[in-house]
């Protein structure tokens, strides 16, 4: 009993010690003087982007940034450097012999050659080795072919191989290949029947143009005359165009010897259309006048001159060239019919 009153009164002091103790206030925790950002710690303990839409990023939103100029310097041009040779071209080649161009301007030159076949009896063979790859074509047998390189079109990054010469009796052609896609191409030219287009053109390279080429030839119209056309050369559709075109008749030169040798004499009176200066009249020309001829479009157009200088087209014409009609009929009527003599060939 005497040990639980000690317990007790003990217990007594102390609780009343205790609520005399001052409590004094903690001191506040010192604020740091930068702003806080506004970053929350991941599952790992790394600092993850606040998903809050304007939150700060730590930079001050006055301040935009400046991107730094990149270290990275310019890739150089991969496009190959043009060769020399293509201010020389067009370049006749001989046969023959090897030649080495860049045909499609890849960088790497192609392996070139022209010569009779050793498979095809009379046909000649044109070789192209590009990559390890070995096109060829064949060409019917011409007597002293050329071969001619030549960039018809600056801007496409292509060069064309030319072939021309005689097929025989005079009869000249052209063909003209390009070597896209480790292949060689025909590039076709208009064919005699309207809408269709052949390999080998009507003539030999003559010149180069602008925009294409200019073949000569021989044609035969009220006679047989030299003549030239221009073609225009169309990249996209892979032919020369020269269906708008008229052959011009050539003669060296024109003096009284040519009058007398080529200029036609009329049988009789002749229905034409004579140029004025503003316009153009239909009259006839009477038998005996002399005419020579300078264009057609051997089918409905055949232009002259007079020996007095005036130029005109005949009345009615229209050139035949087929086999059973072959010439030219003037209002229904045949050629002979209203010339003393035709100059043709043979």
């Amino acid at each position: 009993m005497k040990r639980f009153c000690i317990f007790v009164l003990a217990f007594f002091l102390i609780s009343l010690l205790g609520g005399c103790i001052p409590k004094f206030p903690e001191p506040p925790v010192p604020q740091s003087s930068e702003p806080q950002s506004s970053v929350t710690e991941g599952s790992a303990g790394l600092p993850v982007p606040s998903s809050e839409p304007g939150a700060s990023s730590g930079v001050p939103s006055s301040e935009p940034l400046t991107p730094e100029p990149s270290a990275v310097p310019s890739e150089p041009s991969t496009e190959p450097e043009q060769p020399e040779y293509l201010s020389k071209l067009p370049m006749k080649l001989d046969l023959a012999k090897e030649y080495r161009f860049d045909l499609d301007m890849d960088g790497e030159d192609e392996l070139i050659t022209l010569a009779l076949s050793e498979f095809l009896e009379g046909e000649y063979e044109l070789k192209v080795i590009s990559h390890g790859i070995t096109t060829l074509e064949y060409i019917m047998f011409m007597e002293d072919p050329v071969l001619t390189i030549a960039d018809l079109d600056k801007g496409d990054r292509y060069l064309e191989l030319m072939i021309d010469g005689d097929s025989g009796s005079s009869d000249y052609n052209t063909y003209c290949f390009r070597f896209r896609n480790d292949e060689l191409h025909p590039l076709l030219f208009p064919g005699w029947l309207e809408g269709t287009y052949v390999r080998a053109g009507d003539g030999w390279l003559s010149e180069f143009t602008e925009d294409g080429i200019i073949l000569a030839t021989q044609i035969d119209v009220l006679g047989t005359y030299g003549a030239s056309k221009p073609y225009h050369f169309d990249p996209v559709n892979s032919l020369f165009d020269g269906s708008y075109e008229m052959y011009t008749i050539y003669y060296d030169k024109i003096d009284k010897e040519t009058w007398e040798d080529r200029g036609l004499v009329l049988k009789k009176a002749l229905p034409v259309l004579m140029a004025t200066e503003t316009d153009a009249s239909y009259e006839y020309l009477p038998a005996g006048s002399r005419i020579l001829l300078t264009r057609t479009d051997m089918d409905t157009v055949i232009e002259f001159i007079t020996e007095d200088g005036r130029s005109g087209q005949i009345d009615q014409a229209k050139v035949s060239r087929s086999y059973d009609s072959f010439g030219t009929y003037i209002a229904g009527e045949y050629e002979d019919a209203y010339f003393v003599y035709l100059p043709y060939a043979g």
